[in-house]
């Protein structure tokens, strides 16, 4: 029978479990991006100024899914230069 007024303690020890989740989330995540950011440069290599949208294409193309198993979309890719603060090579004009 459930004790009146809940866990107390509840709160507490929700919290303590998501900043641990979280963090190895965060961690995976991190590791992921890395890898990608390295398969990104080399997309770079091989054509400059290409789009968000060229480089999903360009991930997508070469099987490499994203963390979830999906394929890779321009938000994704925006997302990724984001996290590793990456500036996007433009095309000369």
């Amino acid at each position: 029978m459930a004790r009146p007024g809940g866990n107390p303690d509840l709160r507490q020890v929700r919290n303590q479990s998501t900043h641990r989740a979280n963090q190895k989330r965060r961690s995976l995540a991190d590791s992921y991006s890395i890898e990608t950011g390295e398969l990104l440069y080399r997309a770079s290599q091989e054509e400059a100024g290409m789009s968000f949208t060229a480089y999903a294409n360009w991930l997508n193309a070469h099987g490499w899914l994203t963390r979830r198993g999906k394929k890779w979309t321009a938000t994704q890719v925006k997302r990724i230069f984001k996290r590793l603060s990456l500036a996007k090579r433009m095309r000369n004009a």
